[in-house]
């Protein structure tokens, strides 16, 4: 998943000082609401940190992700596009002044390009600032989540069976081109891998197909961020015609998002509805995928 940094002056936003200390008590019981004037290259799933700005302290306050796409509001008096934020952890600095502050950011990262309200950080920007997260969290006792200043997800991490429930009411009640239901294709592929990781990915990748799942989904109900990552390349909207999608796939070139598919493939031929002159994506697929392909 990408990573950006949002801009927050609680005293230009809507959304303020007060409203931040309320979210640190209910952070697991909800998302926030936030507008950006412009779409920004954000997709559900993405990381974020929230960085405040303006009077007092500067600094990152908050971290998570994208729960869903951006989408056109019209809601407000300027309009523009809506998403909600998961925060996974957030420091009040109000009562916590402990901050990763922007100027250490600077310092480390000087190409950032502060005042753009929201900007997507390069690979080295991602592995700078995750190395100073990490060290900052190490230094955190436990006792100081407390006290209320500082708040983080306590969600458990998903198991298999989450993965099975999410398949199981995506495809309820529909049936293949035999009559059959499809949740026994869903089976078919999950039991076909030895490993729990790509029996949870068979069953989401179904989820996102008959369902409206998808990578902030994924990731709400406690799966990996790699779990996201792989179902928003896998993901097929309703349009989209076999051909467009297995050249989706052929152009990320993600390993187990193309055995997956080729998988799936493989054991419901008739529902990829291939053509002959496919041949040639079909073999850039396998390629992707590591696979010689048998004809």
């Amino acid at each position: 998943m990408k990573t950006f940094i949002v801009e927050w002056n609680p005293q230009e936003s809507s959304f303020g000082l007060e409203d931040f200390s309320h979210a640190i008590s209910s952070m697991e019981f909800g998302d926030l609401p936030w507008m950006f004037r412009r779409r920004c290259g954000i997709r559900s799933g993405d990381n974020f940190y929230l960085v405040k700005v303006g009077d007092g302290l500067e600094g990152i306050v908050m971290k998570g992700f994208f729960r869903t796409q951006p989408e056109a509001y019209s809601g407000d008096a300027d309009g523009g596009f809506r998403t909600f934020l998961r925060p996974t952890f957030m420091i009040d600095v109000r009562r916590n002044e402990n901050i990763i502050r922007k100027e250490m950011l600077s310092a480390s990262l000087p190409a950032l390009p502060w005042g753009d309200g929201v900007f997507l950080m390069n690979s080295h920007e991602c592995d700078v600032l995750s190395g100073m997260w990490e060290e900052y969290l190490s230094g955190i006792p436990e006792e100081a989540f407390s006290e209320g200043a500082l708040g983080k997800r306590e969600r458990p991490d998903a198991i298999l069976d989450d993965a099975l429930i999410l398949a199981a009411e995506a495809v309820y009640d529909r049936s293949d081109q035999q009559g059959n239901p499809l949740i026994l294709k869903a089976l078919a592929l999950a039991s076909s891998w030895k490993s729990v990781r790509c029996k949870s990915l068979s069953f989401l990748f179904y989820a996102s197909m008959y369902g409206k799942l998808d990578a902030g989904e994924v990731r709400e109900k406690g799966f990996p961020e790699e779990y996201a990552d792989i179902i928003s390349i896998l993901k097929r909207s309703p349009e989209m015609e076999t051909e467009d999608y297995v050249a989706h796939l052929v152009r990320y070139n993600n390993l187990r998002a193309s055995k997956i598919a080729i998988k799936d493939m493989e054991l419901n031929h008739d529902a990829w509805l291939f053509a002959h002159e496919l041949d040639d994506l079909v073999e850039d697929l396998y390629q992707s995928a590591g696979i010689d392909r048998e004809f």
